[in-house]
Formats: structure tokens, C-alpha cells, sequence
């Protein structure tokens, strides 16, 4: 597969492998025409399984990921499970000021392959939601640790924080298949 100077660039500093793919193909492009794209319409696209910011990040053996600041806890789903869904063209959001327990489902993802329930990575009430997503769901599958969050959680047990995956134990879980 074709890559560009940027590409190779990129997966040097990042660490990351890309491929490339035509952003909104009309018809199959054969590996002749992947050299003939212009570098404008083709979309690079992460195949990192991990968050850039390491430790910060925590995991469920189901793909959401909390990151916890003070009291909050941000959550959404890690980039494993967004590239295993593929498009994601819908977003359940649950409502502020829900309470949720560890392991609760509290929304469902659509995406072009499948539909999945999200569930919550530790206890407590939500007090925001990313409302975002209901106009731009992709979000989740450009920018799944940034924009693409899915809700903010008022903790009401911290400790459960510590009971999730590590960076490093998430990346041995991916890998082992699931």
C-alpha cells in the first residue's frame, strides 16, 4: 500500500501506522489509482488501538475508556472499538443527571456494520453529555479521546478508577484478540 512522506512522518513520530483510503470513493479504486489520489482526498487513518496520553487514560474489557480529573470522570469508547465498528452514524446519549452504577448500560452506538451498547466504566450521575455527537456522531471514530467523548460522570466512587485496565493492560487485552 501506497504511503506518503507525511504518512511515513507521522508514524515516526507518533508510532502509529496509517492507511490510505479515498475519504468518499464513487467507485473501487484498484492499487494503481491509490498513487494518482491527490493527498486532499485521501484520508489518513489511525490504526493505533491506544490514547497518545498513556496513563491517563482507563479501560473495560468492553472498549470505554474513563479518564478521571478531580471528581469527573470523562467517558467514551477507545479507538479499537470505533475502527471494530466501523462508520458510526448514530449516538444514543444518556440524560443528565442519570445514575449510573459500574458495568450499567447507558447508550448504544449505530454505526454502518453494527449497533452496540456502551456501558459506564464506574458509578455516578451524569452531568454532561457531548451533544456534539447527535449532528456529527463520527466524531467518535476521528477523534475518539478528544471530541469525540461521550459523557462526563460526577464519580461517586473513585476507587473503581483504579479497577479498571491500565494503558498497558488494554494494549495486551487488544492484542490477545478481543
Amino acid at each position: 500500500m501506497a504511503t506518503t512522506k507525511l504518512g511515513r512522518s507521522l508514524y515516526a513520530c507518533c508510532r502509529l501506522s496509517f492507511a490510505l483510503r479515498p475519504a468518499k470513493p464513487r467507485r473501487s479504486l484498484g492499487p494503481a489509482r491509490w498513487r494518482q489520489l491527490p493527498l486532499s482526498s485521501v484520508a489518513l487513518t489511525a490504526r493505533s488501538y491506544s490514547s497518545e496520553s498513556g496513563e491517563s487514560y482507563r479501560y473495560m474489557t468492553s472498549h470505554e475508556w474513563a479518564k478521571l480529573d478531580g471528581g469527573t470522570a470523562t467517558v467514551g469508547i477507545s479507538s479499537y472499538a470505533q475502527d471494530k465498528l466501523g462508520e458510526i452514524v448514530f449516538v444514543e446519549l444518556p440524560e443528565v443527571g442519570k445514575e449510573l452504577s459500574k458495568a450499567d448500560q447507558f447508550g448504544v452506538l449505530e454505526s454502518v456494520k453494527a449497533a452496540a451498547d456502551i456501558y459506564s466504566p464506574m458509578s455516578g450521575t451524569v452531568t454532561e453529555v457531548n451533544t456534539e455527537l447527535t449532528e456529527e456522531p463520527d466524531l467518535i471514530n476521528t477523534e475518539p479521546f478528544d471530541r469525540g467523548w461521550i459523557m462526563k460522570l460526577e464519580v461517586s466512587n473513585e476507587s473503581e478508577y483504579k479497577e479498571l485496565m491500565s494503558q498497558a493492560e488494554y494494549e495486551k487485552h487488544t492484542s490477545d484478540g478481543d
